[in-house]
């Protein structure tokens, strides 16, 4: 691997992990595109195409995820308050006594359509992150393959296990480890031929 494609990986890998630190979101796209340079000059160099193609979809598909589940929530909150406007029952509101005559009543109030939206929400969310966990696994396995570095195998691990435990949260820490393991990964990567 050359020194360029090399800077690109290690500064894009450590750019995605400073990502998730409040305010600076944009610090991991500024990440992600030179991880994508990166990936690409590194697949030209090895001449394997799949492995940048497989980046780049590992890359869009939270992106395609995103854009699907705001679309979900705006539609399930404009739907469910706009009934409940519309039927003269208002937005249901907790610690009003006497608001709702029975326990059910949230549920004719909207509430239901909300709690059926926010279940939908979260399983495709669930159903991106794991498909992204599989592709970035792929993606890591190749890497391990061409650099013999078994971090990149872990990590790969990681963002699979990662992308099915991430229902329950844990699954971004995971996924967060696994782009640690990247960077040390890249970091490590002698800068000879691979």
């Amino acid at each position: 691997m050359d020194k360029n494609t090399k800077t690109l990986l290690s500064v894009g890998s450590l750019l995605i992990i400073l990502g998730v630190v409040p305010h600076l979101f944009w610090v991991g796209i500024v990440g992600m595109v030179l991880f994508l340079i990166g990936i690409q000059q590194f697949s030209r160099s090895v001449q394997d195409h799949n492995l940048f193609s497989d980046t780049l979809w590992a890359f869009l598909i939270p992106v395609i995820g995103l854009t699907i589940l705001s679309f979900v929530i705006i539609g399930t909150f404009a739907t469910t308050f706009s009934g409940a406007i519309i039927r003269g029952e208002g937005i249901p509101m907790r610690g009003f006594p006497g608001r709702f005559s029975s326990p059910f009543a949230f549920f004719s109030a909207g509430g239901g359509l909300m709690f059926l939206g926010g279940i939908i929400t979260a399983l495709i969310a669930w159903t991106f992150a794991i498909v992204y966990g599989i592709r970035m696994q792929k993606v890591s396995l190749s890497l391990e393959n061409y650099l013999h570095n078994n971090l990149f195998r872990t990590a790969g691990s990681l963002f699979f296990w990662g992308g099915w435990l991430s229902i329950i949260l844990v699954g971004m820490i995971l996924i967060w480890v696994g782009w640690l393991l990247y960077t040390i990964g890249f970091f490590s990567v002698s800068e000879k031929g691979v």
